[in-house]
């Protein structure tokens, strides 16, 4: 004999949630305090490469070890970013998008102390920033004096009429 499953009616509270049910519904990380055990070694990293030697310190029985972040260049290159952004917005955006990217990828050589590789996008993002300028500017120019041209030809004869 079946029985007869009932709706549940609005009046009625939902049955309790037990999290055991259902384990593909927890998330799959959970963050939670960790407090190594004594004895222990720990790791404290950053997502940058090290450059340096990791400090150790012991506080007790548990041993702690510091990566230090990647300190970047001592003299680092101009990324031209800002000039990039400009020309991108004001002159020739075709030419200054690629000029953001190896702006970009400059600032990211110089995080990760690549010394060549920065120097090497820093001079490819002046020269396509340069070179999206003087499109932008010549292509003003064309564009005033086309502009100029037709106003003289087609509208100041127009108004002697």
């Amino acid at each position: 004999m079946q029985e007869k499953q009932t709706e549940p009616s609005d009046s009625e509270p939902p049955p309790p949630y037990e999290a055991s049910m259902h384990p593909e519904m927890q998330p799959m990380f959970q963050k939670e305090l960790y407090y190594p055990p004594p004895g222990e070694t720990v790791f404290i990293s950053h997502s940058h490469p090290v450059i340096q030697q990791p400090a150790t310190y012991n506080m007790g029985q548990s041993t702690y070890v510091i990566v230090a972040p990647n300190q970047g260049l001592e003299n680092p290159p101009p990324t031209h970013l800002t000039l990039a952004i400009f020309v991108t917005l004001c002159c020739c955006w075709p030419i200054g998008i690629f000029a953001i990217l190896r702006a970009s990828s400059c600032k990211n050589a110089i995080g990760r102390s690549d010394q060549q590789e920065a120097n090497r996008f820093s001079k490819e993002a002046k020269i396509l920033s340069l070179w999206a300028l003087g499109v932008g500017m010549a292509f003003n120019m064309m564009s005033l004096a086309l502009f100029v041209t037709v106003y003289a030809l087609f509208i100041i004869p127009s108004w002697g009429m």
